[in-house]
């Protein structure tokens, strides 16, 4: 790869799939490539460990898995948690009441496994379909309580005002991150009437990705590729060597980038990919 870059940081909804959710012939042979050319690539998401192994097994990689952005590294073919960042404990009471008062529906995750109390709303279903596996608890009293990565809350823009002011007033205001994900921007979910909002521990978030393939990899961060479409892309945008946005990403993240390629509905990463292992 041209200019000495090693390695090679991928966001998956938006960057390596296309806007129906596919992951193209065209895009999954460009990454092929670029690892048997001797690039690290890893996949850094906002996805759950299932969600991004999924991908990762279709790609054959076999390096660690990045998720829930930043908060957990998984290895896949050890099966080894590497990393896994928790909600403070003194926190987590408080914000799964908060998270039961004042938003429409909610989960309480682990670094495996998503629990919600019974689903009572069309919306809640939806989500727990797209998901996959949620367990569902008949009482808020069972919900787990340590353990957990992040509560995931879905509300109206009136709820979320006052979820944030209740964590934002809070004595431990500035040990929880709240990520906020606009979920329009999945195929799934275009015409979703409700806002998402992680609480999670406050962390670096992607750019933890990047820190990472330093410390294990001996890459350092001027040698690295970062490829994303949202905001939750921005810190390994902008913690990369060369920050790269999709055409299809927020205009935010378009100002963070060093260069905006082609869009995830025109095989733009491998256009890119390619271009870079060309010279």
């Amino acid at each position: 790869m041209k200019k000495g870059y090693r390695a090679l940081l991928l966001d998956i909804d938006g960057t390596i799939l296309d806007e129906n959710g596919v992951l193209t012939k065209r895009t999954s042979d460009a990454i092929r490539r670029a690892v048997n050319e001797g690039i690290v690539v890893i996949l850094t998401t906002g996805r759950s460990v299932p969600g991004t192994t999924y991908i990762h097994q279709q790609l054959d990689l076999t390096t660690p898995c990045i998720c829930f952005n930043g908060l957990i590294i998984f290895d896949p073919d050890s099966e080894e948690w590497m990393r896994v960042s928790e909600l403070p404990q003194e926190a987590l009471q408080s914000l799964k009441e908060w998270a039961h008062d004042l938003t429409t529906f909610f989960f309480v995750t682990t670094k495996d496994t998503y629990y919600t109390v019974t689903a009572q709303s069309q919306e809640q279903h939806r989500i727990m379909e797209l998901v996959g596996s949620v367990r569902q608890l008949p009482s808020f009293d069972e919900l787990p309580k340590n353990g957990v990565v992040k509560v995931q809350c879905f509300c109206s823009d009136n709820q979320r005002i006052e979820l944030c002011k209740r964590v934002e007033e809070s004595p431990w205001a500035k040990k929880i991150k709240k990520r906020f994900f606009p979920l329009e921007t999945l195929p799934e979910l275009a015409d979703f009437p409700l806002v998402y909002v992680d609480l999670e521990p406050a962390s670096r978030g992607k750019a933890e990705a990047v820190l990472y393939v330093e410390e294990t990899y001996g890459i350092p961060y001027d040698e690295v590729i970062a490829v994303g479409d949202q905001v939750n892309d921005i810190p390994m945008i902008e913690a990369a060597g060369l920050g790269v946005a999709m055409g299809n990403a927020h205009e935010d993240l378009k100002t963070k980038a060093d260069l905006i390629i082609g869009g995830n509905y025109d095989d733009g990463l491998a256009t890119f990919i390619e271009g870079m292992l060309d010279g």
